[in-house]
């Protein structure tokens, strides 16, 4: 769980629309700690220079940016939830362990309580529903937790074989978040190892040619609040009796 240099733009695009919209939490929720790794310099470039100067750094960020892989970006990593505080937003993070101390301890293959229900203006998922195994339930909880006229952001993987249980195809989230009350706002395909390539993807169409190690990027509003339920595919809602 992490955020990029491109996803940790996205989600200031994000901030800056709750903030403008007075009746939607300015109340993060993150699935799992979302670290920055990103180094000072591309944080400068995004949210300004005067910004930097009041960073908190994690005493371990050697061990950190180890587990993550990215000593080439940065050398320490600025703490998450000194970081939103910074712009007025308070950060939560759920995870099914205490790793940093100060998580609300969930199982998101469970039902989430229901005082998590409506109540953040931004629901983060930069890397975890494919660790879950009840993947579906996991789905429900991130939408239950969306205020209304609140944001959902996923980035989850295209085709990082052996990275989670579940590999998320386009179609999975327009039928999910469409049948459940949610407008599409943003969706893009993003590679990492290709210096943060990101490109369009068809919702439904088949498609093929990606690189290797692709995400799926993508954001929701909640516009009207209803019962969660499972979706059923897209081209059998159209097609339910198998036509051609």
């Amino acid at each position: 769980m992490a955020l990029t240099v491109v996803s940790l733009d996205l989600v200031k695009q994000l901030i800056e629309k709750i903030a403008a919209q007075p009746d939607t939490p300015n109340h993060i929720v993150s699935l799992g700690y979302p670290d920055l790794l990103v180094s000072v310099e591309q944080i400068g470039q995004i949210f300004g220079e005067e910004y930097i100067k009041h960073l908190k750094f994690h005493p371990d960020s050697e061990k950190i940016i180890k587990w993550h892989g990215y000593q080439k970006v940065t050398d320490k990593i600025v703490e998450a939830e000194h970081f939103f505080s910074l712009l007025d937003f308070q950060l939560s993070v759920i995870d099914i362990n205490a790793s940093r101390g100060n998580e609300i301890i969930l199982d998101l293959n469970d039902p989430c309580p229901t005082n998590l229900h409506q109540k953040f203006g931004l629901v983060i998922d930069a890397g975890t529903l494919e660790h879950c195994f009840n993947i579906g339930q996991a789905f429900k909880n991130l939408a239950h937790m969306s205020a209304q006229n609140g944001f959902v952001f996923q980035s989850n993987p295209l085709n990082w074989f052996n990275h989670g249980f579940y590999n998320l195809n386009p179609t999975l989230y327009f039928d999910f978040y469409c049948d459940n009350g949610f407008t599409m706002e943003m969706f893009k395909l993003m590679n990492n190892d290709l210096g943060f390539k990101v490109w369009d993807a068809p919702a439904y169409d088949a498609f093929r040619n990606v690189p290797d190690r692709s995400s799926v990027m993508f954001v929701a509003q909640r516009t009207t609040i209803q019962k969660i339920i499972y979706p059923i595919q897209h081209k059998y809602k159209l097609n339910p009796n198998l036509h051609g």
